[in-house]
Parts: C-alpha cells; sequence; structure tokens
C-alpha cells in the first residue's frame, strides 16, 4: 500500500478539484452536485481518515456509498480507486466486493485497484470481467500486470 501522499494520484484524476470542510471536525459537506464536486468528498474523507489515524473509517463509508445510486459514478469511482491507498490493507475487501457491482464504471475502478495492490484474491473474477464490455479494458489490463509483476 502506498502512503497517504497517494490520495493526490487519485486528484489528478478529477476536474477542478474543490475541497470543502464544513465547521465541525469529522465532517465534509460537498456543496455543489456534480460528480466531480462528489468524488472530491471522498478524497477529503480519505485525507481525513488516514490523519486521525483510521483509515477503515473510509473503507467502511466506501462500501455504503457504493450501494446509494444518488451518487455519480466518477464519485464511487474515486471511491474504490482510493481504497487502493489505504495503508493498512482495509480497502482490499471493498475492491474485491467492487469487482462484482452492478455499475460497470465502479467494477473498472476495482480491476484497476486491485491490480495496483496485486490482490491475488481478484485474479478469477478478472478473469470473468474479460467477457464484460464495461470493464473488459482494465481486466485486461489488471491481468497484464499480475503476470508481469506478481
Amino acid at each position: 500500500h502506498t502512503d497517504p501522499d497517494g490520495a493526490a494520484l487519485v486528484l489528478a484524476q478529477l476536474r477542478g478539484p474543490r475541497v470543502y470542510p464544513s465547521t465541525s471536525v469529522g465532517e465534509w459537506v460537498a456543496r455543489g452536485t456534480t460528480s466531480s464536486e462528489q468524488a472530491n468528498l471522498f478524497v477529503s474523507r480519505h485525507v481525513l481518515a488516514l490523519r486521525l489515524g483510521r483509515p477503515a473509517d473510509f473503507a467502511s463509508y466506501t462500501r455504503q456509498i457504493l450501494g446509494d445510486g444518488r451518487y455519480a459514478d466518477d464519485a464511487r469511482q474515486s471511491a474504490v480507486l482510493l481504497c487502493a491507498l489505504l495503508p493498512d490493507g482495509s480497502g482490499d475487501s471493498v475492491i474485491l466486493e467492487s469487482l462484482g457491482h452492478a455499475n460497470g464504471t465502479v467494477r473498472a475502478a476495482a480491476a484497476r485497484a486491485a491490480a495496483h495492490l496485486l490482490l491475488a484474491g481478484a485474479i478469477p473474477r478478472l478473469k470473468e470481467l474479460l467477457r464484460d464490455h464495461e470493464a473488459s479494458f482494465e481486466a485486461n489490463q489488471a491481468l497484464l500486470r499480475f503476470s508481469a509483476f506478481g
């Protein structure tokens, strides 16, 4: 797992990143409804959880929002990618579960995250995703990374 500064890697994928802290510690508010602003909410939670020494809190929160259709695909995708940056491995199970998510964008993000961490438990599901038109490219790239480095 990478260090907390790895969150900057996900920030680079967002359009116009802005973070909106609320007035109370531990709470963050997205003051807009665009997918980029929603995604930034997860970046904020990730950084906060790491600074407070509670990365498992972020993994738990990600698991909750993945089932909530009110969040934009970009936001859910970013949340899954950020699970790969949790230093204690608490995001690994979320990533593995996300390989079977109903949304193709989330499945593709989970394939990227699994490849980044070389999660061996993901290989059977990644092979299945090769037949998934929404996630097949990322699954193929993940399997190539496993063959090269795993």
